[in-house]
């Protein structure tokens, strides 16, 4: 959205532009989504770049001597620079440090001396200079001026604005995500009380006895809404090769993100609602303990031990990959500070600068050429009234369920995939009346089928023989499904030709050899183990590839 409009093109963008009687500081602080609009302002002689307020959108700067360049894709950027002799070299701690948390962010791009734009900025350039300039109506993100009261009427009115006009969007599909945790149960609730809900198709990967699953049929009946098993994405079929399939991914985001972009997605009219900035809303890196200025405590209780224990021969990652971390952490903190976050909400600093941009926003980002995915949770207002509750508020989701209750009272009372109301939040807010779905789980919800998604497409194949017995008890044990326990023997088998053929010497400055070796050989005893030798096989093709 800009200007308050629904922006899904470049026409679309042109217009808005065209009308608006805002300046571009104003018109970029009204942005919302993971967009970065692109001005030439020929009389000025300047090119402005508008970054969402959020950074969602990440935009990468490289500087030399011999030039500047910018661009809200990096491989863009990176190609870019390749055509003028330039040719930007891989940065492997970035994919260390993703590998050993599962997120980015901890470094600001997986390209030596490429840099990220910090949030609440856009940048301003003409041939001479390179200005980065600040949202200043954003300069404080908690809003001090508004109480909470009132705070949270304006979240709930923003949003519900960003879903209506959102809903103008002409498209053969428009779906919204749908699971048994509650971010998606507060989109829900916009859509509800919007009047918007019949619009939409719900959605929820997985299989059908999966909490999930269970949950989002469930509502779904509850409220007399459409589900669907499409989510929106058109892959046109599956890489030839396993190598090709677990490295795409990164190779689709220039190594920020294994997600769920990849080249052969085609592109559709689709539009998709998720609801990742409900993390706002809730303690996302605190864990309701308060910070108390020891960085590495901090990061080792949000992040683990694999990462950052304080014993160095437990980690997962070098000495310089955690002290450049570290760093990295203190600098995130500091963001926080100087613009003007309470006590409370220094560690939020460092999830809205770090995870929230490079996982929320890359995975909208890196699937806007296929689709139109949008959160409509995407507010400063949201993102200040989680800023403005107390660390105990946070950790109780005291901000989450006030909104969900304003738009929705009935949504918090009715069964999540696992208990969410904190008896906190009960203590100050009042008893919440649980009840019960009103329908059998075993009752199937109202389904669309969409033809276009059921067009021939090249098969979709299997890299791996079926699990076998062994792989199928330890998938239970592990509450996992057993393809991905056979795949991660496939993986660690790989894993070590491709570590031998590298050679550890040239991997231990940037991981531990002991962690890689542990990784490489050992039989997964926790759903971590399974995912951090899937990350680590997908960083080091990434990395070794032209």
């Amino acid at each position: 959205m800009v200007d308050g409009k629904w922006v899904s093109n470049i026409g679309e963008a042109q217009r808005v532009i065209d009308e608006t009687e805002l300046d571009y500081e104003s018109l970029g602080a009204s942005i919302k989504g993971s967009i970065t609009v692109y001005i030439v302002d020929v009389p000025s002689q300047k090119i402005i770049l508008l970054c969402d307020p959020f950074g969602s959108s990440i935009v990468y700067v490289y500087e030399s001597d011999a030039c500047k360049a910018v661009s809200s894709d990096l491989a863009s950027l990176r190609d870019g620079l390749s055509t003028v002799g330039i040719h930007l070299e891989k940065d492997l701690t970035y994919a260390a440090l993703y590998v050993a948390t599962n997120t980015g962010g901890l470094a600001q791009s997986s390209y030596m001396n490429v840099r990220s734009i910090e949030p609440f900025r856009y940048l301003s350039l003409d041939v001479d200079e390179f200005h980065e300039v600040e949202y200043k109506s954003l300069d404080n993100l908690s809003f001090p001026s508004y109480s909470y009261d009132e705070l949270l009427d304006k979240a709930a009115n923003d949003v519900i604005q960003n879903i209506e006009a959102a809903s103008t969007h002409n498209s053969r599909a428009k779906i919204s995500q749908l699971t048994g945790g509650a971010d998606s149960r507060l989109v829900l609730g916009a859509l509800l009380a919007s009047g918007k809900e019949t619009e939409f198709n719900f959605y929820c990967s997985g299989n059908i006895n999966e909490p999930d699953k269970i949950i989002s049929r469930q509502l779904s009946n509850q409220f007399d809404l459409s589900m669907t098993d499409y989510s929106g994405l058109n892959p046109m079929g599956q890489p030839d090769t396993f190598e090709d399939f677990i490295s795409q991914p990164f190779d689709t985001t220039a190594g920020i993100l294994s997600g769920p972009a990849h080249p052969m997605l085609e592109f559709g009219d689709e539009l998709v609602f998720s609801g990742g900035y409900g993390e706002f809303l809730r303690s996302a890196f605190d864990k309701g303990q308060r910070y108390d200025g020891d960085v590495a405590t901090a990061m080792k209780r949000i992040y683990g031990n694999t990462a950052f224990s304080e014993f160095p021969s437990r980690r997962l990652i070098s000495e310089p990959a955690y002290e450049f971390a570290i760093n990295r952490f203190s600098n995130l903190i500091s963001f926080g500070i100087t613009r003007g976050l309470p006590e409370d909400s220094r560690l939020d600093a460092a999830y809205i600068v770090g995870r929230n941009r490079y996982f929320v926003g890359e995975t909208t980002r890196s699937l806007s050429p296929f689709v139109a995915r949008f959160d409509p949770l995407y507010s400063p207002y949201v993102l200040a009234l989680g800023l403005k509750a107390s660390l105990e508020e946070k950790a109780s989701a005291f901000p989450l369920f006030d909104l969900m209750n304003r738009f929705e009272p009935t949504l918090m009372k009715l069964p999540f995939d696992s208990p969410r109301i904190k008896p906190y939040y009960e203590e100050m807010r009042g008893p919440v009346s649980r009840v019960d779905f009103t329908y059998d789980p075993s009752i199937e919800p109202r389904m669309v089928i969409y033809k276009h998604n059921h067009r021939s497409r090249k098969t979709m194949k299997s890299y791996f023989q079926k699990p076998s017995s062994s792989d199928i008890a330890i998938a239970n044990d592990l509450h996992t499904a057993p393809r991905l326990v056979a795949q991660n023997a496939e993986v660690q088998k790989r894993l070590r030709v491709l570590v031998s053929d590298t050679g550890m010497e040239s991997i231990s400055k940037y991981f531990n050899p002991l962690i890689v070796n542990l990784i490489i050989n050992r039989k997964p005893t926790h759903r971590v183990h399974l995912r951090q030798s899937s990350n680590l096989y997908a960083a080091l093709l990434w990395y070794l590839r032209s």
